[in-house]
């Protein structure tokens, strides 16, 4: 795995669309080294899709980004300020300011079951 770096950041902006692949959430956070990281788009619920495409895991991944994060409404989610693991330019991870408390999606949800 390549090298991953955990560094503060401001999120500057929240997105929970219906996009390619149905209802979708990411953030764009911003770094002392990055203006413009991305976290996501993640897939929550695809209607009318396989199972094994996409599971309905919405509000179990709205949860853990806004605990994590210690934001009760997705509305306060813009310029609060968390931590990001990036890997190759990519966020792979968000956590908490201060404790250590991390929510990495693809580590998370990898086998298809919720920790």
């Amino acid at each position: 795995m390549a090298d991953v770096i955990q560094c503060n950041a401001v999120i500057k902006e929240t997105r929970l669309s219906v996009g390619r692949y149905g209802l979708e959430f990411g953030l764009r956070v911003m770094t002392k080294d990055y203006d413009d990281l991305r976290f996501g788009p993640y897939p929550l619920y695809a209607p009318g899709k396989a199972e094994d495409v996409v599971r309905d895991y919405a509000g179990d991944f709205l949860w853990r980004v806004l605990t994590v994060t210690a934001v009760g409404y997705l509305r306060s989610l813009p310029n609060a300020v968390i931590r990001v693991r990036i890997c190759r330019g990519d966020v792979i991870g968000i956590g908490h300011a201060i404790e250590d408390k991390w929510f990495v999606p693809k580590m998370e949800y990898r086998s298809g079951e919720q920790e």
